[in-house]
Order: C-alpha cells, then structure tokens, then sequence
C-alpha cells in the first residue's frame, strides 16, 4: 500500500509513502551494493510466488507505484504463464509510475524455487527480455532470512 506508514499526515493531505512497502525493504538490501548510488536510483523490486506476483519500482527508498498479477513461480506454474505474470507486472508497475522499462536502473526479483537447477537463470532471461539493468535472482527464503539478520 502507498499510503500510511510513520511519515503520514493525520489530516486529508495526500499521505507520503511509506519508506518500504511489503518486500521493498528486502529489494532494497539486496540491491543497495549493486547500484553505484541507490540514493536516487530507479530500481524495481518483485515478489514473485505460487499464487501471484508483486512488483514495485522505488525512487531513494521510496514506492512511487506497484502491480499485482498472476503466479510466477516456475516450478508450479507453466513458463509462458510465469513470463505473462513477470512481463506484465514490469509494464504494469512502469504505467502506474510514468516510468519506462529503460529507466530502471537495477531489479531484484524474489521468486520462489529460485533455488533450485535453472529457475534463476531462466527467471533472469525472462526478465532481461523487458529489464536492460542489473538483476539479481533470489530465493524468497534467502530474502527472508536476510531480512531477520538486518533487523
């Protein structure tokens, strides 16, 4: 969700967004030592599982806009659905913020099964069909319990 968090107004002002939506904070560990400087980097963070996929794109660890769609999760899901899910979640996420694919200057993307022989490599090749930037390729467990060690 955009709104709410600790920076937002109690009144009818528009509410700022909070600093990390739900796997932001995950995306942006994971990313911060990829970007030269993440400060005012573009970067796109997904969360992609057996049930549907997230996808934001953040600005200095702030949410301008995210989309929700179908399963990404290669060992559940067939190939062509999972490149429907990731490729439309991306153009999704790129409309809602006025920002094109070209702009994104790294990704990391938390699928599950990401562990396992090929998912990664295959999940990266289908993201490098619309992403042009770095991308990292993780197990959502590995987000997981990297996120309990930074906190």
């Amino acid at each position: 969700m955009l709104s709410g968090g600790p920076n937002s107004s109690k009144d009818n002002r528009r509410k700022e967004p909070s600093k990390y939506s739900a796997g932001g904070r995950e995306c942006y560990l994971a990313l911060r030592d990829s970007c030269e400087n993440l400060r005012m980097a573009v970067v796109l963070g997904i969360d992609g599982g057996g049930t549907k996929t997230k996808c934001a794109i953040a600005r200095d660890g702030i949410v301008l806009g995210s989309a929700t769609t179908g399963a990404s999760n290669l060992v559940r899901v067939a190939e062509r659905d999972v490149r429907a899910a990731l490729h439309g979640a991306i153009r999704s996420a790129c409309e809602t913020t006025g920002i094109s694919p070209n702009q994104i200057e790294a990704a990391c993307i938390g699928i599950g099964g990401a562990s396992r022989e090929n998912v990664a490599t295959r999940i990266q090749a289908i993201v490098a069909e619309v992403l042009k930037c770095p991308l990292e390729v993780i197990e959502l467990g590995a987000i997981w319990r990297s996120s309990d060690r930074e906190r």
